[in-house]
């Protein structure tokens, strides 16, 4: 089997603060994971802590949909946080 390599776009951290992709654009930022071999591509989407958005998740998938096609495109997963018990029920 071949291996499997991962990847991750978040614009800040809660104990780094802002981080240097927080200027890049995720879809590009996608499209160079994908290039570089990415078979999965996360994405943080929580907006106060990390700076997401889901539009960072939509721009991932259109761009790298758009270099590579549907078919060929990494999966994208959206990574988010459960902050209260509404969110879990």
């Amino acid at each position: 089997p071949a291996m499997a390599l991962a990847a991750e776009f978040k614009r800040a951290s809660p104990s780094k603060g802002p981080m240097a992709s927080i200027e890049k654009s995720c879809g590009e930022q996608a499209v160079q994971y994908a290039t570089a071999g990415a078979s999965m591509i996360s994405i943080l989407t929580e907006p106060h802590w990390f700076i997401g958005s889901l539009q960072d998740m939509t721009d991932a998938r259109l761009d790298t949909t758009q270099l590579l096609g549907p078919e060929k495109r990494p999966a994208i997963l959206r990574k988010e946080f459960v902050t209260n018990r509404y969110m879990i029920l």
